[in-house]
């Protein structure tokens, strides 16, 4: 009795100091330990306190006037007995991802293809009236409408691409804006040049 009261007394003496860490802040696993420690006690003293009760009611015999044996530590174990299993873990709730493409993500890949293709048609118009020059080396001086096309798109895709990818990468932040506008406003600058010419 004595034994399993002084064991119950030393893990009273280490809840103390697990206590004393989880107020200070402690890790999942100290705090798991902490509540393993409590059950485990709480455990051992109801058992021993069990027997000494028994004992003082029927006069220190281990059965009462209705014949009910209490229980006794032994080395066999109790059919009745269910282990306790051990608890899962909580896990955290994540946060939903946002969609990539949504509504604002179309609104800016609308408008930069829509000035994409108004700076090429207006370039062609000015171009073939005679009125202007392309300003752009790449395309050369006198560039043909495919050949606008064939350099403008690829461009508009892989701007597109890298937005969508930065959306995923930083959803909570609006960097994913900075290609389709820096995009707009080339082609917004080509649209405006074209129309007043």
């Amino acid at each position: 009795m004595s034994s399993v009261l002084s064991l119950s007394a030393g893990n009273t003496g280490a809840l103390a100091s697990n206590s004393e860490l989880r107020a200070g802040g402690c890790s999942m696993g100290t705090r798991r330990l902490w509540l393993f420690q409590s059950a485990v006690t709480a455990v051992l003293i109801s058992i021993a306190a069990l027997p000494v009760s028994a004992q003082s009611r029927t006069g220190g015999d281990a059965a009462n006037d209705t014949g009910v044996e209490f229980a006794t530590l032994s080395a066999t174990p109790t059919p009745d007995v269910t282990p306790i299993a051990p608890a899962t873990p909580v896990q955290e709730i994540s946060k939903p991802v946002p969609r990539t493409v949504d509504g604002k993500f179309l609104f800016f890949f609308a408008m930069a293809a829509a000035l994409t293709v108004s700076d090429i048609e207006l370039t062609q118009r000015c171009l073939q009236a005679g009125t202007c020059h392309e300003a752009n080396i790449l395309y050369g001086n006198n560039p043909t409408r495919a050949r606008m096309y064939g350099f403008n798109l690829p461009v508009l895709g892989a701007q597109t691409v890298l937005s969508a990818w930065l959306k995923r990468r930083h959803p909570e932040r609006n960097l994913w804006m900075v290609p389709p506008i820096a995009d707009s406003v080339a082609h917004g600058v080509g649209t405006i040049t074209g129309a007043t010419k």
